[in-house]
C-alpha cells in the first residue's frame, strides 16, 4: 500500500495492534534475539542514514543486524530480506 506519511501509516498499525519495529544498524536488539509478536511490521532503514529520528520514536523498539568487523551496513533490500526471513523462520511452517 502506499505510504505517503510513514509516521502516520506506523500510527495506523500501532492502532490495530501491531507491534512496529525499525530496522536500523544504530538499533538498542539485536534482530536474532526478538520474541516476535503476532502482529508485526518492519520498517527498514536507509543504508547510509537509517531511519529518520521522528520515525524511530514512532517504533516500539529498534533492531540492528550483527555486522562482520569490516562491514557497517547493508544494502536495504537484502537487510529487509533478512529481517523478513527471520521474522517467518520463528513462525514456523504455515
Amino acid at each position: 500500500m502506499p505510504c505517503p506519511k510513514l509516521a502516520d501509516t506506523v500510527g495506523k498499525l500501532k492502532q490495530a495492534d501491531f507491534w512496529v519495529f525499525g530496522l536500523d544498524g544504530t538499533g538498542d536488539a539485536n534482530l536474532f534475539e526478538v520474541e516476535w509478536p503476532e502482529r508485526v511490521a518492519l520498517i527498514v532503514g536507509n543504508e547510509s542514514p537509517g531511519i529518520r529520528a521522528g520515525l524511530s520514536k514512532k517504533c516500539d523498539g529498534l533492531l540492528r543486524i550483527p555486522m562482520a568487523n569490516s562491514l557497517d551496513s547493508l544494502n536495504a533490500a537484502v537487510a529487509a530480506g533478512i529481517g523478513l526471513f527471520q521474522i517467518a523462520s520463528k513462525r514456523g511452517p504455515g
